[in-house]
């Protein structure tokens, strides 16, 4: 059973939770692959935003790259293993205010790198 925990900003303090919000895995993971509760779950996939500032516009604001990134984190055995990037973007080229920009956010990223983890499971003998 498992967990998905997306953090929707690099500063999220209500990141949503599978078991309590289905909005990302709705569809996407079957359900009984999903754990009730966080205590419940033998794995907790954790998808977020990290922020690499990648140079500035001539307005003097910040350019910034988005990588979408996955851990998971193994409950029974208390392991954590390394994060996995899934996804890139960039910010725009060029920009029409004085705003800092950056790129896109992949969270459906993240859960299609689990679905793809859950397919390879189910082809082991």
């Amino acid at each position: 059973m498992l967990a998905v925990v997306v953090y929707e900003d690099w500063n999220d303090e209500a990141p949503v939770i599978s078991c309590r919000d289905d909005r990302y895995v709705s569809g996407r993971i079957p359900a009984d692959r999903l754990a009730d509760d966080i205590d419940g779950a033998d794995m907790i996939v954790f998808v977020w935003p990290e922020y690499k500032s990648v140079g500035m516009y001539s307005s003097g604001s910040v350019a910034t790259r988005c990588m979408t990134k996955v851990c998971v984190y193994d409950q029974n055995q208390n392991a954590l293993f390394l994060s996995e990037t899934v996804a890139t973007n960039d910010p725009p080229k060029t920009v029409h205010d004085q705003m800092s920009h950056s790129g896109s956010f992949e969270p459906f990223a993240g859960i299609e790198w689990i679905v793809e983890r859950l397919k390879e499971g189910e082809d082991q003998p």
